[in-house]
């Protein structure tokens, strides 16, 4: 079922791509944050468990995202957008001769609705910038990883490999600016909240047993500071209201 809930985006973006005639194709990098209190207590206690280790096992807080999204017109003021986003979090740290590294993969499919409010009442777009909020919604596959020395850790003798699903909703300010014919920059900052992901195993598979206390399961809020190049496919135009109306 969650695999079905994931893939909807795409499947959505083969349904609209012909019905706008504003379409724009968006390619967005950058910089994301989190800070899961549960997992890095688990990081926390492997560090004290070990005290003669020359350097500790950093927490989970600073990581790398990037995306790609499609989006059209639904009215003056309003586009919708499908997107996939790529999520990487990484923690190492190398003591001779215990190399260990934990990796955190998050592969987003949303759908958002960007709002222009200033934009309501025009016939045509204009403006060279373009503020407007966002509003999503969707799902993600989260990809939990543990490394010792270069070896996937095991849990009861099998490879922890973990495939963990979640919902997700997200809420964000941007701005258009235009920088070339058909061409927009996008600054944005978005936070998406997932109620419940559950890294089933991660305690044992970074202590190698599971020790008591610890809890794998938690919410997590990610924020995200993204630039964003959009590439216009279709014409720009909003339908005019009084272009209908009689002479």
């Amino acid at each position: 079922m969650m695999k079905g809930i994931y893939l909807f985006p795409i499947l959505f973006v083969l349904t609209i791509s012909d019905l706008f005639a504003q379409n724009y194709l968006h390619l967005s990098a950058g910089y994301s944050v989190i800070n899961p209190a549960e997992w890095n207590r688990t990081i926390q206690a492997y560090n004290f468990s070990r005290p003669w280790l020359a350097k500790e096992l950093p927490l989970m807080q600073n990581g790398f995202v990037a995306g790609i999204a499609y989006s059209g017109v639904l009215r003056k003021g309003l586009f919708i957008s499908p997107e996939f986003q790529y999520n990487r979090f990484t923690s190492s740290a190398t003591n001779e001769p215990v190399n260990t590294k934990v990796k955190l993969t998050g592969l987003n499919g949303q759908v958002n609705f960007d709002i222009y409010p200033l934009e309501f009442k025009l016939d045509s777009v204009g403006s060279a910038i373009r503020p407007f909020i966002r509003i999503g919604a969707g799902a993600s596959l989260i990809l939990p990883r543990v490394f010792v020395n270069d070896s996937t850790s095991t849990v009861d003798d099998v490879e922890y490999n973990p495939k963990v699903w979640a919902f997700l909703a997200s809420a964000g300010l941007g701005c258009r600016f235009t920088i070339a014919q058909g061409i927009d920059l996008i600054p944005l900052i978005q936070v998406t909240y997932m109620p419940s992901v559950n890294l089933e195993d991660f305690n044992y598979a970074l202590h190698g047993t599971t020790l008591p206390g610890l809890v794998n399961n938690q919410k997590l809020i990610n924020y995200q500071f993204l630039l964003n190049v959009s590439f216009k496919l279709g014409a720009e135009k909003y339908a005019s209201k009084r272009s209908t109306k009689k002479r």
